[in-house]
């Protein structure tokens, strides 16, 4: 059963609810294909919400479609730190041989795996926390889905404080299986929250898999954005695995 059979089941395995219809996610080609030399980049957002009647919307298409022609200012600034990152990490000694191919190197999706309508939607702050609890035990499931077709990210992008907790806890509780080891920055570094050295076993080898939080594309000014992170003194050591890494 191909990849995109197996995601789109478990997005169909959402329970109905009136008025916040299931999302599919955006899967670039390289998740598709699994090409040898593909580096993969993740990017989890939070919502997505609708303006007109939710009658209007066709689920199947939209959000795939949003990404691929960035056709709203979340999509292309999405794109445009995901494809800061994934040209970093083509440049290192750990990810040596890989190439990011852009767009179909992406797989962009949400931790509210719903369209919610605006009033409810707009801001994350307003999203219910059962949509994010929800929304987190499927990320899990993702994962897992991922693993099992071998084309886990090389790079998860989460935006936003909000979802950070929810992004890491499956790769934090999956240590013991098919990930063999999780490192978070020290608690006295800069990048402290914002970038971990996950090691994941990946057809009969171990790899790192690494996970960051920037700002939502969303937020004003320049902030804690991709640009800041690849830059970042101690991002090349986390990324080599030589210092500022603590304990699960």
């Amino acid at each position: 059963m191909s990849l995109l059979t197996t995601i789109n089941d478990l997005y169909e395995g959402l329970p109905q609810e009136e008025g916040a219809p299931p999302i599919r996610p955006f899967v670039g080609r390289d998740y598709g294909l699994s090409r040898p030399d593909a580096l993969r980049v993740l990017v989890l957002g939070i919502n997505c919400y609708y303006t007109g009647p939710e009658s209007e919307l066709t689920p199947d298409t939209d959000f795939p479609l949003w990404f691929r022609r960035r056709r709203y200012s979340f999509f292309a600034r999405a794109f445009s730190e995901a494809s800061v990152v994934g040209e970093a990490l083509e440049q290192s000694a750990v990810f040596e041989g890989r190439r990011w191919s852009g767009i179909e190197g992406l797989y962009g999706t949400n931790l509210v795996r719903r369209y919610l309508p605006k009033a409810s939607g707009r801001y994350s702050k307003d999203v219910a926390e059962r949509l994010l609890d929800e929304g987190a035990e499927h990320w899990g499931r993702e994962l897992d889905l991922l693993h099992r077709h071998g084309v886990l990210p090389h790079a998860i992008v989460a935006f936003g404080w909000r979802i950070w907790p929810r992004a890491a806890a499956p790769l934090r509780a999956r240590v013991g299986g098919w990930v063999k080891d999780y490192r978070p920055c020290q608690r006295s570094s800069d990048l402290y929250h914002h970038l971990n050295r996950v090691e994941i076993e990946e057809g009969g080898k171990t790899r790192p898999l690494l996970l960051m939080r920037l700002n939502h594309p969303a937020s004003v000014g320049a902030g804690k954005r991709a640009g800041w992170l690849v830059e970042h003194e101690e991002f090349r050591d986390v990324l080599h695995g030589a210092d500022g890494l603590g304990s699960v």
